[in-house]
């Protein structure tokens, strides 16, 4: 059983009082991303959210036959990010009016980033 002060980010993404999410990742699965991380931001009132990926992996996510992005450019943005190496950050940042949280750690925008592997976070109040 988890500990009650471990960071969820179902639970973070899920928080009330953000309306803006910028997510920065370098893989990315489309169909992760829209069926659960974009439902429960905007479910709790987040409406203006953007995913910065790795321009490469971002290319490969959107080359599989799998699952194509069907909210992209509508219910959220998405901006590949091209770097000599690789685009590697993964941070989570959810803005409000009253309040901001930033999250980072070692997870990517996967269901397995999200709590199938043992990932380090940790979030900090502005």
């Amino acid at each position: 059983m988890p500990d009650a002060d471990e960071l969820s980010l179902y639970r973070e993404i899920h928080s009330r009082g953000y309306e803006a999410s910028i997510i920065g990742t370098y893989s990315l699965d489309f169909q992760f991303y829209e069926r659960v991380v974009l439902r429960r931001l905007q479910s709790s009132g987040c409406r203006h959210n953007i995913v910065l990926a790795d321009a490469k992996q971002c290319a490969k996510a959107l080359g599989s036959n799998e699952f194509y992005p069907r909210f992209c450019g509508l219910d959220y943005t998405l901006l590949p990010v091209q770097s000599a190496l690789s685009f590697h950050p993964k941070f989570i940042f959810l803005l409000g009016r009253r309040k901001s949280r930033l999250i980072l750690g070692s997870h990517n925008l996967t269901a397995s980033g999200f709590g199938l592997n043992r990932e380090i976070t940790t979030a900090f109040d502005i």
